[in-house]
Order: structure tokens, then C-alpha cells, then sequence
């Protein structure tokens, strides 16, 4: 007769994968901000300013400043790799929370583990047709409840949040890659020595009052600024920059990959690692880091 076999004693939680996913989403968001900042210093595009409204307004329109090819100005697909890599990396160090949440449940977590996040409260079950919990973690009831406090259905920022990051990564996986495009930034004064004092004569401008959602077109209206008094005189120390951002299709359109990269990065790494630090049975969660090197010299930092 064969001998009864007993189910293994779940392993302890390990975070050291969660670490090796955080260093590498990190890694990606650097080199995308080496990237974007490149797109804006290459000087692709220049900004002819037009006086408007009898000098209390600027308006601003692209305009070629040397022959370069049409694939210049779409986004380089090096950017797209990058954001659907860092953006992919931050989705699987959740699964790899969720993974040591349901070690520290003293349960033996499968390899469908995932860190759920849930748009609705129930969800209709395909076979029989019944309303059922869309939350489905084998996990203790504390992390359950902490779980369930941060879904997307709560109605919170951090919620919402996690949606977006979950929502990019689905896109990311069932597509060429994440729909971008160069658009506006902001608009700021260029200073250096030589022409600080000149550059200072010029007053600056009292707010932007519009910027197009669109991606820049030669010829095409894309920034106006107001001035709280006429200004006759175009000021040409202003510098108006470009960035890249999320097109149509996604759930941050309109928003700046920079500003949407580094908040989930600060979602993942400061807030929801820090609030299951905890419920993993570690102590309490202290603010000290600790760091220690990867194989290529690279640091990481981790929660002491």
C-alpha cells in the first residue's frame, strides 16, 4: 500500500523576489527618464510665439528647425519597450506579494497567484451564473481586509491608481505596445550666465491659459500664456518643452508617461510594499533602508 502522503509545510515569506522585480522596474524608469529628456533637448521642434489679444497673450506653434526624417517625431520604440517593461515589472512585484501574503497565511500558494485587483465588488460566475466575491485570495482575514481596502471598486486614490498600473500592463501585454505621443510640456524661461541679465528684463508671463491635449503638428496651435500686461515684444529667452504622453486608448490619456511612471513607482515601492510589510509577520515597518549591490554594481534599496 502506498505511504499517505502529507502536504509540505508552507515556506516562510521570502522577499527577495519582490526586491529583484522593484530594482528592475526602477532600473527601466531611469533609463526612460534618460530617454524623454533626450526627446526634449534633441530640438526636433522649435515654438514660433505669435502676440495675440493686444499683447496680453502668447500662442505658440511648432515649426520646423532643420530636414529631418517623419520618424523622428513619433516616439522612438526604444521608450515604448522601456515603459511597458517598467510598467510590466511594477504589475509582478504585487504578484510576488501576493505570493509571500498567502505564505504568510501558513497556505501553500499555487502558481496562479496573482495580487487581485477588482473593478467591481461581485462578479458573475460563467458556468452557473451566480453572484460571487470578486476578491479570491487564500489569505488570513487582516490581509484580506487590507486587500479588499485598496481595490480600484473602493472608490479611493490608491485604488484608482492600482487600476491604472493594472490596466497599462494589460495593454501592454495584448498589444505592440502602449500608445504615446509627443505633445507640449510646460514653458520656462532659459537662463545661463551669459544671458542672465538680458533674459530678466523680460517679464514672465502670468499662467498658462491652454494647452492642446493633441500631438504636435507643424503649423498648429499648442500653448497660450497670458501676461497681466501687454507685452509687445516677444521675449526670446522662452523655452517651451517637449514631452511624451499617453495617447488614446489607455487610462492615463493625456497625462505625462514621466508623471504617471514615477507615481505608480512611488505607489509600489512607498506605500503598498510598506503596508504589507507587516501582515508578512516581519515586525513593524521602521523608514530605514538598507542596500546592498547587484551581480552588475548596480544598488537596491530595501526596508530594514
Amino acid at each position: 500500500m502506498p505511504k499517505r502522503l502529507h502536504p509540505k509545510k508552507p515556506k516562510a515569506p521570502d522577499l527577495h523576489s519582490v526586491d529583484l522585480k522593484m530594482w528592475r522596474a526602477e532600473r527601466h524608469q531611469d533609463s526612460l527618464h534618460r530617454q524623454l529628456t533626450a526627446i526634449d533637448e534633441i530640438g526636433v521642434y522649435g515654438f514660433e510665439p505669435k502676440i495675440e489679444r493686444d499683447g496680453f497673450d502668447y500662442s505658440f506653434y511648432p515649426v520646423k528647425l532643420r530636414d529631418v526624417p517623419d520618424d523622428v517625431l513619433r516616439v522612438p520604440d526604444s521608450v515604448l519597450v522601456e515603459l511597458g517593461d517598467c510598467i510590466h515589472n511594477l504589475r509582478s512585484v504585487l504578484d510576488h506579494l501576493a505570493y509571500n501574503l498567502v505564505l504568510a497565511s501558513e497556505v501553500n500558494p499555487d502558481s496562479q497567484v496573482t495580487f487581485p485587483v477588482c473593478h467591481t465588488e461581485t462578479v458573475r460566475n460563467k458556468c452557473t451564473g451566480a453572484e460571487e466575491p470578486s476578491l479570491k485570495i487564500d489569505v488570513r482575514d487582516d490581509i484580506r481586509e487590507w486587500i479588499d481596502s485598496i481595490q480600484p471598486h473602493k472608490g479611493t486614490s490608491t485604488g484608482k491608481r492600482l487600476a491604472t498600473l493594472h490596466n497599462l500592463d494589460i495593454i501592454d501585454k495584448h498589444r505592440a505596445h502602449l500608445v504615446t505621443m509627443l505633445a507640449v510640456g510646460a514653458i520656462r524661461k532659459k537662463f545661463t550666465a551669459d544671458n542672465f541679465e538680458a533674459a530678466r528684463q523680460f517679464p514672465m508671463w502670468e499662467r498658462p491659459i491652454w494647452k492642446s491635449p493633441e500631438p504636435l503638428e507643424y503649423g498648429k496651435k499648442c500653448l497660450t500664456v497670458s501676461y497681466a500686461s501687454p507685452q509687445m515684444e516677444v521675449d526670446p529667452y522662452l523655452r517651451v518643452r517637449v514631452e511624451v504622453l499617453f495617447g488614446k486608448g489607455t487610462p492615463a490619456r493625456g497625462q505625462s508617461v514621466v508623471s504617471v511612471v514615477d507615481d505608480l513607482v512611488r505607489l509600489v515601492r512607498y506605500e503598498l510594499i510598506p503596508a504589507a510589510w507587516s501582515l508578512l509577520g516581519m515586525g513593524p515597518y521602521s523608514r530605514a533602508m538598507i542596500s546592498w549591490r547587484h551581480d552588475d554594481g548596480s544598488e537596491s534599496t530595501w526596508l530594514q
